[in-house]
C-alpha cells in the first residue's frame, strides 16, 4: 500500500495551482520555460513516450492543456522533450516542474 504524506499532498496542490495559473497567463513564462513545463506535464499524464502507442508527431498532446498559447513550434518541442523523459515517475516530474 502506497503511504501519501502531507508532503506530497502539497506538492500536487501547489502543482496543480502553477498548471492553473499558467493556463489562465496569470504566470508569464518564456518559450523555452512552456516547453519545459509542457513536457513535464505530459510526462505526468501520459508517462513515457512510446512510438507504438502515441505515433510520431503532435498529435498525440493535442489534447493535454498545458499553455495559453499552444503554437506548433511550442508543441514539436514538447513531443521532443517527452521523449527524453524515460522512466520518470510522478515526484521526479512535479519537483521539476515546480
Amino acid at each position: 500500500m502506497r503511504m501519501i504524506t502531507m508532503v506530497t499532498i502539497v506538492l500536487l496542490l501547489l502543482l496543480r495551482m502553477m498548471m492553473m495559473m499558467m493556463m489562465i497567463n496569470r504566470v508569464p513564462c518564456s518559450k523555452v520555460a512552456s516547453a519545459l513545463l509542457g513536457s513535464c506535464t505530459v510526462q505526468s499524464e501520459l508517462g513515457d513516450y512510446e512510438e507504438a502507442e502515441h505515433g510520431a508527431g503532435i498529435d498525440y498532446i493535442r489534447d493535454i492543456q498545458f499553455a495559453p498559447d499552444r503554437t506548433d513550434e511550442l508543441m514539436m518541442k514538447i513531443a521532443e522533450m517527452h521523449q527524453t523523459q524515460l522512466q520518470y515517475v510522478d515526484c521526479i516530474v512535479s519537483w521539476k516542474y515546480l
